[in-house]
C-alpha cells in the first residue's frame, strides 16, 4: 500500500470563471482521500500560459489533471489565422491516458 504522507501529490490545475465553484472544488478536493496540489486559472488563456510556462507562469509544474468549466465565458474574437497551431482540447470518452499518451500528453481533460 502506498503511504499517503510520503506520495507526491498530484498537480491539478483547475480551469474556472466562477469563484464560487472553485471554492466548491477547493473544498471538495481537501476532502477527499487524493494528496493534491490545486492550481486555478479564470480563462483558457490562462490555462495555455500555465501548460506553456509563459509570463507568470515560468514555474508552474505540468499537471496530472486539468479540470475545465463546462460552460466557460465567450472567448474574445479571433481571426482564423490567430487560433492556428494551438492545441485544441479533445473530448474523448473512455480513451484514458492511452490515448493521450499516444499524442504525447500526461493529462486528461476533463
Amino acid at each position: 500500500m502506498i503511504d499517503m504522507q510520503r506520495a507526491r501529490p498530484i498537480e491539478i490545475l483547475l480551469v474556472e470563471d466562477d469563484p464560487g465553484d472553485t471554492l466548491i472544488t477547493r473544498e471538495a478536493l481537501e476532502h477527499s482521500k487524493v494528496a493534491n496540489e490545486l492550481h486555478c486559472v479564470v480563462n483558457g488563456e490562462d490555462a495555455l500560459l500555465f501548460l506553456r510556462r509563459q509570463q507568470g507562469f515560468a514555474d508552474a509544474p505540468r499537471p496530472d489533471l486539468i479540470l475545465l468549466d463546462l460552460n466557460p465565458p465567450p472567448r474574445r474574437a479571433r481571426g482564423a489565422a490567430g487560433d492556428q497551431g494551438r492545441p485544441r482540447p479533445a473530448a474523448h470518452p473512455g480513451g484514458g491516458a492511452d490515448h493521450l499518451a499516444g499524442r504525447g500528453g500526461r493529462a486528461a481533460l476533463l
